[in-house]
């Protein structure tokens, strides 16, 4: 929705004297939905997004979110034993891809300007969505 939101030309924004308290409170939702789902994205992207970053600084932000909660997450299971060596060498094998994928990504974006930047953004983000929405219908059919 959010995605749908953004791409039919609606903004959502924080002004800059509430992001001081938005802040905490949308880093702990988003706390509370990645360990619920797992994905990092909802709502700490929709924040980050919504206080006005440009696209290289939103990206690094998103990185930093991404970073901590991993951390946080890989705490988490370390503390309920569900960290096993296989997935630590299955985690650290798909770092060669990510990486890869990373490398394409910053020239791909350095090559798009602001509009369409935001434009991939969205679409990225309605097809992670749909990928999440689908994948509970089909476990629950």
């Amino acid at each position: 929705m959010y995605a749908g939101v953004n791409l039919a030309g609606l903004r959502i924004e924080v002004p800059k004297r509430h992001e001081i308290w938005v802040g905490p409170f949308m880093g702990s939702l988003n706390g509370v939905f990645t360990g619920m789902t797992g994905s990092f994205v909802v709502p700490g992207v929709m924040f980050l997004q919504a206080i006005g970053l440009s696209r290289d600084t939103l990206v690094q932000a998103m990185g930093i979110l991404f970073t901590a909660s991993t951390l946080a997450l890989a705490v988490a299971l370390n503390n309920a034993n569900m960290r096993t060596a296989q997935h630590g060498l299955l985690s650290t094998l798909a770092v060669v891809p990510a990486i890869l994928g990373m490398l394409v990504g910053q020239r791909t974006r350095a090559t798009m300007s602001e509009g369409n930047f935001r434009k991939v953004f969205f679409i990225a983000i309605l097809a992670l969505g749909m990928y999440i929405v689908v994948g509970a219908i089909v476990r629950l059919i």
